[in-house]
């Protein structure tokens, strides 16, 4: 299991924690979100928005999440935005004029694959979401 926490301000990044554990997100999830508030020395209080994957992925760690981000949002009284898995791990990669290629495990070989690329500082999807073979996907364009 993957999972990933970020706390960001004015679109820069505060702290991030990714891990891959044999825990489930119902277990590390929240440990998580405190750890990563904290090292962002910022109190839950001071959150003007969360934002949560809203997929591919799988299935229960989709749903762990969408249902902490909703809980969360609901008891701060902050909005909650949904974002695209594949398209959050595109706006890691900033390079005007380059392809950007994003891809996710969808088990039993196979991965959920979408292309992306940078034009005048604006991230545009080039090629949908799909799920291919892990041999295909790495040369899908």
């Amino acid at each position: 299991m993957v999972s990933s926490v970020a706390v960001a301000s004015e679109q820069k990044l505060l702290a991030e924690l990714t891990v891959q554990t044999k825990l489930t997100h119902s277990e590390t999830l929240m440990p998580h979100i405190e750890q990563v508030l904290q090292l962002a020395g910022v109190e839950k209080g001071q959150l003007e928005g969360i934002g949560v994957s809203i997929g591919p992925g799988s299935f229960t760690g989709l749903r762990i999440g969408l249902a902490a981000a909703k809980g969360m949002a609901y008891a701060l009284q902050v909005p909650i935005v949904g974002c695209s898995t594949l398209e959050a791990m595109a706006w890691n990669c900033p390079s005007e004029g380059i392809y950007t290629g994003s891809m996710v495990d969808a088990q039993k070989g196979n991965a959920y694959a979408a292309f992306y690329y940078w034009k005048s500082g604006i991230l545009q999807a080039q090629a949908p979401v799909r799920i291919l073979p892990l041999t295909d996907a790495v040369s899908y364009a």
